[in-house]
């Protein structure tokens, strides 16, 4: 090997290990805000890991046992047991992501210092330096990483040469996808993502890969595999939670009667004066329970509203609400509870005036979402650009220091699940408050401070960059270019729908949220952004080679 090579080889080691070690440093000095008073949230997934270190599942039937999915309880789960602090766990995972992304399309790109950048610009990415998904004891940072990996999985069956290598990825697909399906109950929003991979794998697959037609369909089989993993686990949750619980379904709001309640209460208050900030209004309810003998028993409208002295009940703030109704129904496992929701159900449909549901004027995307109309859509197109201006400056990223709450028992459930001590307010009095602000700061000011300064100029160059993509696919006739074509597609064809649904659902809750929310179109974006200034730098390049060729002659 030659001197100069090792050398080479040497500065690229140092180049990606150094930061990697301070990346890590700085993850373990910002704290954890660890809420024990969320109940339906943060120390909901602490409950549902515990239950599975004590060997019960997810613990005795209640109104709060199938509203999340389970993948991220799994994780604290293994976490626990492996006995490595969360946040160590949680770099550890996000680097192992984006390793594996930046190993996968290297194999497209061939570059190994567009691969050293692209992997430095991932590794301080502000989206693993964001309090909601590194400082709550919650499911954004998983979610990310997941969804960071189950794409590099599909790439790496796409580009990878050798069979083993393609084995390989496959399974390591048919363990990240059907995970990363469960830590949130929307992400089918990937899905287009896959479906384009597939279709240009399959095009490569039997057009240009020179095998028999045996081993053309072994190569396919590769490429599903991930996806038959994610049935077959869909239908083993499936069952585990009816042999458990009694309802064969993922969460409440899947495939249950309470599902079928809620669609029936959102078609109701589409002429009752629902909106796209308020779903279900009051009026609506107060419909349903002249429509249902069996809802009125319950007192819905007088438990909700006047009771509580609320008013309105924003987005799916609803849902959580009109759940708490029944609480004294929930017992042993949901076929009581679903009968309830069942009868009632029957008699909304009974009674809702045909016309409201036949002619409904709204589109539902999903039965537990309030439905599209006309001045929905175009409320969408009329802001989406101030939406995508904080997605791409990262302008609401931010870190804090806050106290945990809740009592002390939850609390200590929390603190020995992530294997992290919590920032109680007598931490807060010592030394300790001033070294982690100290961190904060600095992370803020130096790392997402540069982001968020030249997070607009970036996205611009880039998106200018992947304009020219299509013209080096023509003119190149290349099937790397061809292969990064298909791979930005497909990118774009799943982060468009998520920033359109969370651009959706938050629009009640505020910029902030939509932030929190949006958390995996983020290194989606970067990579396209990647991309587009490697196509841009590339494109220059050609353009003044050709000038200074054409000097030569003119000389």
């Amino acid at each position: 090997m030659k001197k100069e090579n090792l050398l080479e080889k040497i500065c690229i080691i140092l180049v990606l290990v150094i930061p990697t070690i301070v990346r890590i440093i700085i993850s373990l000095k910002i704290p954890l805000f660890m809420q024990g008073d969320a109940r339906a949230d943060d120390y909901l997934y602490v409950r549902y890991a515990k239950s599975l270190l004590e060997g019960n599942y997810l613990g005795t039937f209640d109104g709060y046992t199938l509203v999340k999915s389970i993948s991220y309880a799994i994780y604290l789960y293994i976490n626990n047991i492996l006995g490595i602090p969360y946040r160590l766990s949680l770099i550890l995972f996000y680097i192992l992501a984006i390793s594996a992304l930046v190993y996968t399309l290297n194999k497209i790109i061939k570059s190994t210092y567009f691969s050293v950048v692209l992997y430095l610009f991932l590794l301080y990415s502000p989206v693993m330096l964001h309090n909601e998904n590194i400082q709550k004891v919650y499911r954004g940072g998983v979610l990310v990483s997941s969804s960071i990996l189950v794409i590099s999985c599909f790439i790496g069956i796409y580009a990878s040469e050798k069979k083993m290598e393609k084995i390989l990825w496959s399974i390591f697909g048919a363990l990240s996808l059907p995970f990363f399906y469960y830590v949130k109950e929307d992400s089918i929003w990937i899905m287009p993502f896959i479906c384009v991979i597939i279709l240009i794998y399959c095009v490569k697959n039997w057009f240009l890969i020179k095998e028999t037609g045996r081993k053309k369909i072994l190569n396919l089989l590769l490429m599903f595999i991930p996806i038959i993993s994610l049935l077959v686990v869909t239908v083993t949750y499936k069952k585990i939670n009816q042999g458990y619980y009694g309802e064969y379904t993922i969460t409440d709001r899947s495939s249950t009667n309470f599902k079928n309640v809620i669609h029936d209460l959102l078609v109701i208050s589409e002429t009752n004066g629902g909106n796209k900030e308020i779903w279900i209004t009051k009026q609506a309810l107060e419909k349903a329970e002249s429509y249902s003998p069996t809802l009125k028993k319950y007192e819905p409208v007088k438990k909700m509203y006047d009771n509580g002295g609320v008013k309105v009940y924003y987005g799916d703030l609803f849902f959580w609400s009109f759940r708490y109704v029944f609480n004294d129904e929930y017992s042993k496992n949901g076929i009581k509870i679903n009968k309830i929701y069942g009868k009632i159900d029957k008699e909304l449909k009974n009674n809702i005036d045909r016309k409201n549901i036949d002619n409904s004027k709204e589109l539902y995307l999903s039965s537990v979402a309030k439905g599209l109309s006309k001045n929905d859509l175009a409320w969408l197109w009329k802001n989406w650009k101030k939406y995508f201006v904080v997605l791409a400056t990262y302008k609401y990223n931010e870190l804090s220091v806050d106290v945990a709450t809740g009592d002390s028992n939850s609390i200590n459930d929390m603190m020995q699940i992530t294997n992290t001590p919590a920032v109680t307010q007598e931490v807060i009095n010592t030394e300790w408050k001033n070294q982690y602000r100290k961190v904060i700061s600095v992370v803020q000011k130096y790392v997402v401070g540069a982001y968020q300064k030249t997070g607009k100029w970036v996205f611009l160059l880039g998106f200018l960059g992947l304009v020219t993509l299509p013209v080096f696919v023509i003119r190149n006739k290349s099937y790397q270019m061809l292969s990064l074509m298909g791979i930005v597609v497909g990118l774009l064809s799943s982060v468009v729908p998520l920033f359109i649904g969370v651009q959706w659902f938050s629009n009640f809750l505020g910029y902030k949220k939509f932030y929190d929310y949006i958390g995996c179109a983020i290194p989606i974006m970067q990579v396209l952004e990647a991309l587009g200034l490697l196509m841009l730098v590339r494109g220059t390049s050609i353009i003044m080679h050709k000038v200074k060729k054409l000097r030569r002659k003119d000389a």
